[in-house]
């Protein structure tokens, strides 16, 4: 049997994309999103050795230092929920045995990256 845990987190952010197609050429200006996080750890037995709180506390305090959290959101240049997903599961492993780290704009659309 495999145990994971999961944190997640929210923040307003913007970023553009300059090499969009013609047909979505509008995500070529800063726009904002709702960014959706999920970081999934396994863990090696069930009394608690990955606290939540812990956990989600390094994952807000990676994305807002790394991302220039501002009054109105994060600061994403020109990432791509899977560049940002990449560089939160880089972060992370460091401290925990990182399975997966979802990325989603508004909760409709994003990426997953698994170790």
């Amino acid at each position: 049997m495999m145990t994971h845990v999961w944190a997640t987190y929210t923040t307003p952010g913007f970023h553009e994309w300059s090499g969009a197609p013609r047909v979505v050429s509008f995500l070529k200006e800063r726009h904002r999103h709702q960014f959706y996080f999920k970081v999934t750890v396994l863990v090696d037995h069930a009394d608690r050795e990955v606290e939540f709180f812990c956990l989600q506390k390094s994952l807000r305090e990676f994305v807002d230092s790394s991302y220039h959290k501002k009054d109105f959101g994060c600061e994403f240049s020109g990432r791509s929920c899977e560049m940002i997903a990449t560089e939160v599961f880089h972060h992370l492993s460091g401290n925990y045995q990182v399975v997966s780290v979802e990325v989603s704009e508004d909760n409709e659309n994003g990426a997953i990256v698994y170790g």
